[in-house]
């Protein structure tokens, strides 16, 4: 998918979250209602639509170039999801129950179960690589030290007596082996020289065995067969008649502009530390000027006011920032 889908998804989105945003000051605002099933059909609707939209986002975000906007759109996804648990406690609270539904709101909004189901932003995994690989390396070296898991010890080389006893004990082992074999040999003799059964009765019961592995081997493949059919037609296992080419050049697309993400986020990155440097550097002294005029004339203010100088804030409570953050009072 283009830049030009993802924007015009962005703009819709946009568009529904200012309705819906209205929508839900509308039912902050009203007056206490005691209807219960009302209360659960206005909640349950605002709950539904925004799961489809923070979906929408979460689409937007993962696969968006831009930076900048990124910032923005995982502002929304995160308040989004932070009022569906919202709603979701207050459906709890009504219901009685973890799993909330209402038929009514479903066919009103035309949507299906699946359609309201949350979507796990990708960005929680993605973007949290390197502090979960940090975090697995911590958990192991702390199983290790307390013995949970065994620490992979490195092969040491053997002693020119150890690799005796090992060869001794291999070879004991084949002939063993051998043995067993003279001994297996023996009793098949022993065997042939017994008298045989009647050769109506052995046919017999040798058509009963084949006929029985066969049939258990057909019933065991048709029920294989029978439990694939269901998966497949449930959605639990892909459909292997289905071409997969155009699932896998979607991925490979999605997997390429994560890669430009990365490198739009570094150059941003980088951009932001250039300019920030620029700054200090054309414009730091008269910055610092300013504030010093702006500090000082503060401290004429409130001693022409007061008759005293104030106490000055101290690095830990903020210093100068804190004096220039209290100038409004």
């Amino acid at each position: 998918m283009s830049n030009l889908t993802y924007n015009n998804l962005w703009r819709r989105a946009q568009n529904d979250l200012e309705k819906l945003a209205t929508h839900d000051f509308d039912y902050q605002s009203a007056d206490p209602q005691f209807d219960k099933p009302a209360i659960q059909y206005k909640i349950f609707e605002l709950y539904s639509k925004y799961i489809i939209i923070a979906n929408k986002l979460n689409d937007i975000y993962d696969q968006m170039l831009q930076p900048q906007k990124r910032i923005l759109v995982k502002k929304l996804l995160d308040a989004c999801f932070g009022r569906v648990c919202e709603l979701k406690q207050d459906l709890v609270k009504i219901d009685l129950t973890e799993f909330n539904y209402n038929d009514d709101v479903m066919m009103k909004l035309k949507l299906t179960p699946i359609d309201t189901e949350i979507v796990i932003p990708h960005y929680f995994l993605r973007e949290r690589e390197e502090e979960l690989t940090a975090r697995a390396k911590t958990m192991d070296d702390i199983l290790k030290r307390i013995g949970v898991i065994e620490e992979e010890v490195p092969i040491e080389r053997l002693s020119e007596l150890e690799a005796i006893r090992i060869i001794q004990m291999h070879e004991r082992a084949r002939q063993g082996r051998l043995r067993a074999q003279f001994m297996k040999e023996i009793r098949s003799l022993k065997e042939k020289g017994k008298p045989e059964r009647g050769k109506a009765e052995t046919g017999f019961m040798a058509a009963l065995k084949i006929q029985k592995v066969w049939r258990g081997f057909q019933e065991r493949k048709k029920t294989r067969i029978k439990k694939m059919e269901e998966m497949i037609l449930i959605g639990m296992l892909p459909d292997p008649k289905r071409d997969n080419k155009l699932q896998e050049s979607i991925q490979e697309v999605r997997a390429q502009r994560h890669k430009i993400q990365m490198e739009y986020q570094k150059l941003y990155e980088n951009s932001l530390k250039r300019f920030e440097e620029e700054i200090k550097a054309k414009q730091g002294m008269s910055m610092t000027e300013d504030m010093a005029d702006e500090i000082r004339n503060w401290f004429k203010d409130y001693f022409l006011k007061t008759g005293k100088f104030p106490e000055f804030p101290s690095e830990e409570a903020g210093g100068s920032r804190h004096l220039l953050s209290r100038q409004g009072e």
